[in-house]
């Protein structure tokens, strides 16, 4: 299982303490209101910060982090992700999963053809769209609701979608 997870990107800086404003990934970026700390990667690194305060404006939050107090010493963390650890993430509701742990799955027709597996998904705003390669390299794309993806099982590392005429 994966043990950090992307939460968002810095895009600017906010106000004169060295606020970061975070563009999120997640549907509701107050799931993390109550962080104590984050990840920040630069270069294939991760450098712990503790967060001492969170903001939220509009879509976006601004992250204050202990040591990072002016703006000179916020500005080398534009364009940076921010990560948090698994065990830092609010838990999820029964049937809920995290998408991370589920690339890898094999992933089979409700006839229990095998498709092939779930390699990536792509964000499009109303709903992820998953990306699944079978062995000659060729593509599906299926949408990320319940009418496609029918079941997922992160211990089984197994999706079964339907597919409707012109999926493939």
């Amino acid at each position: 299982m994966v043990d950090k997870f992307r939460i968002g990107t810095v895009v600017t800086l906010h106000g004169v303490r060295g606020g970061l404003k975070v563009l999120p990934l997640a549907e509701d970026i107050r799931d993390y209101k109550d962080l104590g700390r984050c990840l920040i990667e630069r270069n294939g690194e991760y450098t712990q910060y503790d967060i001492s305060e969170i903001k939220f404006l509009n879509k976006a939050a601004v992250f204050h982090l202990k040591d990072i107090d002016d703006p000179d010493k916020a500005r080398g963390l534009i364009g940076r992700d921010i990560y948090v650890m698994r065990e830092d993430m609010k838990p999820l509701p029964e049937g809920k999963y995290y998408v991370a742990d589920a690339l890898g799955s094999e992933v089979y027709t409700e006839d229990g053809e095998l498709l092939g597996t779930f390699t990536d998904y792509i964000e499009t705003g109303a709903h992820d769209v998953y990306v699944v390669k079978d062995d000659a390299g060729n593509e599906i794309l299926i949408p990320c609701v319940d009418e496609f993806v029918r079941n997922v099982s992160i211990e089984e590392k197994r999706m079964t979608v339907r597919l409707i005429p012109g999926m493939r």
